[in-house]
């Protein structure tokens, strides 16, 4: 989004002042520096000269009145140095001797401007007496190395103080000393540079103020119109006037004819695009639907039956797959375990392994074995084929009373056959793929198959998979994982996606990963749960989660709650009518066994047999019956329906077979 708020020539002329400004700031400060360094060497050869021809005219009067330089000599050299500070522009000068022997000093003479030091200092100085360490400085100069010694500190204020030494014609020698305050240097310094500093600062905002203009007038509303243009462009897709000016030679023009060339070819991929995007969305709204088909087709992830357990996972690589697997409890003893690959991705091998399942649920309704599954099955695809589809398969039938595993296999990856801790390969049985060529013989084996072992079917996913430098996972991690988990069947599906996982990393899945297994269990003796229930309606939810919760297949989860449900709120409503009925009771007793699930409801309300009246659910008359809708269907859903009236109880049950 363009940001059209800030102009670009405010932008523009704000840097430049600040960079006339900061500029001009380094300027000052170094230009304040040097001035102040030439101000005061000029103060510092005035006052020189000042103190030189003092100390002359100090001199010539001492030989002329033929009189020493000392404190004899004071009211003389008094008078002339108030006279140099009040009309010369020097602070404070001083003369004194020294005597080295005793680190002191003699003040001949102190003068000062009148307005300084009041109050700090003496009027007469004249034969004072103090102690005093001449500094490195001033002893070079007492001794004549050098004649001025230049100190920029006094002990009576912040000062440029000269001193020097002076014989007289008698012998003696006098150090004769002036300052000039550095706050009044420093003051006239700043007074003078700050009106320097207010016309520069003034020709520096002119010039700012010229060059924004400027700015204005041939960046800024140039710029701010192509802005315009393209904000409008973004926002609603097309130019709202017309159409950039392209006249010119400058960069203005320049871009005007790119982004006149680049909308007009935005808009005609635009409209090139939105015809194929509705095209796409209404094809990948098919290819929901076709997913979601797909994977309803396939039986739940997990069931389990009085004679064994089993478990599935398919994960395809894309929104729809190629992988496939079923299981079905044929008898009260035969269970049938189905795995496929179909080659390719996508809807071409969903509906080839779409029509795959369903000749094989056909064939194992026919009551064929897995040779004869995949013989009819490999018979009718391939008469229906065009494309040249084909299909990995892995067939087996589970017999719990003979405790055997009978299996083909056309082309698929060996499944493992887990017992007693041990592991092995069912690597018999090896067969021609199905959908490529017609009659075709599958041949079939049995292994022993006993309660606690277990069968892993699985495809190419899982030894194909793939990490980021391009490895496969392989059948060796495969098996380790097998082995590991050998003594805990259950936990080889958690385990194997953990594994997998940390192998894998962050690579892309590049095909379908299906997984089904089977472990034979106990199929004697029941599964027998009971509640005791308040005669209130609210409380049928708990029967409802006794149900769901129990390992039976999802289908006759289904129907045994639409019966429980329609029972159950028949007798709290009708069976205690006249009764006190917050303290009656109801008994349900769910009963699982191998080959049925039994419901059974025992109350105390008045003797009721449910069945009286019922009327057949395909005679049921909606337009003239009256009530005992909800009876026909929980009748109508179950296998068998038994009532009896005993011991003052009235006892309904209800049978739902499983094979």
């Amino acid at each position: 989004m363009f940001r059209t708020n800030h102009s670009i020539a405010k932008k523009m002329a704000l840097g430049i002042g600040f960079s006339l400004i900061l500029g001009s700031i380094v300027i000052f400060i170094s230009a304040q520096v040097t001035v102040s360094r030439i101000v005061r060497s000029d103060y510092e050869r005035y006052a020189k000269s000042l103190l030189s021809v003092y100390g002359d005219l100090i001199a010539y009067e001492s030989e002329k009145r033929d009189v020493p330089i000392d404190v004899k000599y004071s009211k003389e050299a008094q008078y002339y140095g108030d006279y140099v500070c009040q009309f010369y522009g020097i602070d404070y000068i001083y003369m004194f001797s020294f005597n080295p022997s005793y680190d002191t000093i003699t003040y001949i003479s102190f003068s000062k401007k009148p307005e300084k030091f009041k109050g700090m200092i003496p009027g007469n100085m004249s034969g004072v007496k103090e102690a005093y360490s001449m500094n490195s400085k001033e002893l070079v100069c007492w001794t004549g190395s050098e004649r001025y010694a230049i100190s920029k500190k006094s002990k009576y204020e912040r000062a440029l103080e000269i001193e020097y030494a002076m014989p007289d014609s008698f012998g003696n020698k006098v150090m004769i000393g002036g300052g000039i305050s550095l706050d009044d240097l420093d003051k006239l310094i700043h007074k003078k540079f700050l009106s320097v500093a207010l016309v520069v600062l003034l020709a520096f905002a002119i010039i700012t103020l010229f060059i924004y203009m400027s700015i204005i007038r041939n960046v800024s509303k140039p710029a701010g119109y192509i802005s315009q243009i393209m904000t409008d462009y973004i926002s609603n897709g097309k130019i709202s006037s017309q159409k950039l000016n392209e006249n010119g030679k400058d960069e203005f023009a320049m871009i005007a004819r790119a982004f006149n060339k680049m909308s007009d070819n935005i808009d005609s991929y635009v409209n090139h695009i939105q015809s194929l995007s509705h095209e796409q969305e209404r094809q990948n709204a098919e290819i929901e639907i076709a997913s979601s088909i797909q994977m309803g087709f396939l039986p739940s992830e997990s069931s389990e039956y009085l004679d064994c357990k089993i478990n599935a996972i398919l994960k395809p690589a894309k929104t729809i797959g190629g992988d496939l697997y079923d299981y079905h409890h044929i008898d009260k003893s035969h269970t049938l375990i189905v795995i496929g690959d179909v080659s390719g991705k996508g809807v071409s091998a969903a509906l080839f392994m779409t029509a795959t399942l369903s000749l094989v649920r056909l064939y194992t309704k026919l009551g064929y074995s897995p040779g004869g599954l995949l013989k009819n099955t490999n018979s009718t695809l391939v008469k229906s084929n065009p494309n040249m589809l084909f299909a990995t398969a892995f067939v087996g039938i589970y017999d719990s009373e003979k405790e055997t595993l009978t299996y083909s296999n056309a082309g698929h990856n060996p499944p493992f056959l887990i017992h007693e801790g041990k592991t092995q390969l069912l690597e018999g049985a090896k067969n021609t793929l199905i959908g490529l060529f017609d009659d075709e013989e599958y041949i079939e084996e049995t292994v022993s198959m006993h309660t606690g072992d277990t069968v892993l079917l699985y495809t190419d996913g899982v030894t194909e998979a793939s990490d980021e430098h391009g490895a496969f996972y392989g059948i060796g991690r495969l098996e380790q994982v097998v082995r590991a988990t050998a003594d805990t069947p259950e936990q080889i599906f958690p385990r194997l996606k953990d594994s997998m996982t940390e192998f894998v990393g962050n690579a892309e899945q590049h095909d379908d990963i299906t997984l089904l297994s089977l472990t034979a269990t106990n199929r004697s003796g029941k599964q027998s749960y009971t509640l005791l229930l308040d005669a209130d309606a609210n409380e049928w939810n708990k029967i409802r989660k006794l149900i769901l919760d129990s390992r039976i297949p999802k289908k006759t989860k289904m129907d045994l709650c639409l019966a429980a449900e329609e029972l159950f709120v028949n007798i709290c409503s009708y069976a205690f009518e006249g009764n006190d009925q917050s303290s009656e009771k109801i008994e349900v007793l769910l009963e699982i066994s191998y080959n049925q699930v039994l419901l059974r409801f025992t109350d105390g309300g008045k003797a009721y047999d449910p069945r009286k009246d019922v009327t057949d659910c395909d005679d049921y008359d909606i337009e003239k019956q009256i009530g005992g809708l909800g009876k026909v269907i929980a009748f109508n859903v179950t296998d068998h329906v038994s009532y009896e009236y005993k011991d003052n109880k009235n006892i309904l049950t209800i049978i739902k077979d499983l094979i």
